[in-house]
């Protein structure tokens, strides 16, 4: 826009300023076209500064706990909103969507703010990265449930219940045959149940929550996949596919606790909110008769994973007084402890194995579980062990291939002996 004898004439400093100019303004027009949407608590986030350089990637921290310190506030592609501490990932999803739904960019990835990771202790299936999900719209099940809740099957490949497929397909190429028997999901009645009872939850089953606020979509009447850990991306037409004021209603069903009942509800209903009516099938397009038929479960097989009833004797021999309110059976408090699961508070109420071991994830391939053991932390990390936090008590898992004797020299006396530790 300059002619070209001021051009020749323009000082060496105002060539500066108009290149100085232009430099900003193309910074200002440049627009991130994927969201990294990570739901925060207390998860360490400085995984994402690897990703520091990455013009086309904006990381969007929703802080529900401490405030963030470090290098990563000072990061040009990440920012950090601090949000109320309700719904789990569920709700911080959510708020996203609701809060920008007339700017969405053009791949939303949705995942909790810990590194992405193969399990355990993170949630990516064998042969997926973090970096698969920055390319197209990714959903990966994982967990297959029947629609009543009731029994449970799990991917093979996952959490090493057998030989990951040669290639990684988001569905299983060999169907059902890539996927465990089906078993008893007593984890859903039990840990939900509870959930639901305190919460005095509006919509007690997922069927009728699904009903009522996703009417248009049909409830399965076989299975329900699930990615376990919620971690997906979409693409802005799939999410906007559904109109403002529907997000808007789950999300307000979803603001009632900082564990609110919806927010497991919603973990087995985000394929079906996002993909359902651009793909027209179940995930996988699993065979339904062939469901019906699927082999279940033989408590007392020989080659039944350990994790499974190590989970069967924490919850599925509850009783009915585990839900009435008062304190009487084995119970520590009420409607916990014994046989009823822990019972929130400090380590000196980890009293029984049954407390602890309804603590725990029932990771397979984990020695699992020591609380007492955590002043000796660098040299379980050193070893290969893992800390998380059930409630505010430490637990431990050390992978499978840390051997007993090596923990037992690091925590003598303090190791407790939880039944069948070695899943």
């Amino acid at each position: 826009f300059f002619s070209g004898n001021l051009v020749c004439a323009m000082p060496t400093f105002l060539w500066s300023l108009v290149f100085l100019l232009l430099l900003t303004c193309g910074r200002a027009g440049a627009k991130a076209h994927i969201h990294v949407v990570l739901a925060r608590y207390d998860e360490d986030v400085s995984w994402i500064q690897d990703y520091a350089q990455r013009t086309d990637v904006k990381f969007i921290v929703y802080n529900k706990g401490e405030p963030l310190t470090g290098s990563v506030q000072s990061s040009q592609n990440v920012d950090i909103i601090p949000i109320r501490n309700l719904g789990l990932e569920a709700g911080t999803y959510l708020h996203h969507i609701v809060h920008n739904y007339d700017n969405l960019a053009e791949l939303t990835v949705f995942l909790q703010a810990a590194e992405p990771t193969h399990i355990p202790p993170g949630h990516l299936y064998p042969g997926v990265t973090f970096e698969d999900y920055l390319k197209k719209p990714l959903y990966v099940p994982t967990i297959l449930v029947t629609a009543d809740m009731k029994e449970v099957s799990y991917r093979k490949g996952y959490h090493g219940f057998g030989p990951v497929e040669a290639s990684f397909n988001p569905c299983p190429a060999d169907g059902l045959d890539r996927w465990f028997n089906f078993g008893p999901f007593s984890y859903w009645d039990i840990v939900q149940g509870r959930r639901i009872k305190e919460q005095s939850a509006e919509f007690p089953t997922l069927e009728s929550m699904w009903s009522s606020l996703l009417p248009r979509i049909p409830y399965p009447k076989h299975a329900i996949a699930m990615s376990h850990g919620a971690q997906f991306s979409v693409s802005r037409q799939n999410i906007v596919q559904h109109p403002l004021e529907f997000y808007q209603r789950l999300w307000d069903a979803n603001q009632k606790s900082s564990e609110s009942y919806t927010a497991f509800y919603l973990e087995y209903m985000w394929w079906y909110i996002f993909f359902f009516d651009t793909e027209h099938q179940s995930p996988c397009s699993l065979d339904t008769a062939a469901l019906a038929s699927h082999p279940r479960w033989d408590m007392s097989h020989p080659e039944l994973p350990k994790w499974v009833r190590m989970q069967e004797q924490a919850y599925g021999t509850q009783a009915t007084f585990c839900f009435d309110g008062i304190q009487n059976g084995d119970e520590t408090g009420i409607d916990c402890g014994g046989s009823c699961g822990f019972c929130q508070g400090t380590l000196a109420q980890l009293q029984t194995d049954a407390d602890v071991e309804a603590c725990i994830d029932f990771d397979p391939g984990v020695l699992t579980t020591f609380p007492e053991c955590s002043s000796e932390a660098v040299a379980l990390e050193a070893a290969g062990c893992y800390e998380e936090l059930c409630d505010t008590v430490p637990v431990w898992h050390c992978p499978d291939d840390v051997e007993p004797e090596t923990i037992e020299a690091i925590c003598g006396d303090m190791l407790r002996e939880v039944s069948d530790t070695r899943v």
